[in-house]
């Protein structure tokens, strides 16, 4: 739901360089729960970043215990 709501979200900014109402009303008429995930992401975006920082690193450690790690995959 989260992720339908991000892809959703972007892709009007292709019609909608912007958060204006007319966005919003956008987005709403293709999502109607968009305020749910919207808030969602207000309240816990910040742990979806650590989460992407932890699992990048597991990835980055495990290629280079490995041996299997190339500078240039990055």
């Amino acid at each position: 739901n989260i992720i339908d709501y991000i892809i959703i979200h972007e892709l009007f900014h292709l019609v909608e360089f912007n958060h204006s109402d007319h966005f919003w009303k956008l987005v709403g008429d293709a999502f109607p729960t968009y305020k749910y995930c919207r808030d969602w992401l207000k309240k816990n975006g910040a742990y979806l970043q650590v989460i992407s920082l932890i699992v990048d690193f597991n990835h980055v450690t495990n290629l280079f215990v490995s041996g299997n790690f190339d500078i240039y995959q990055f």
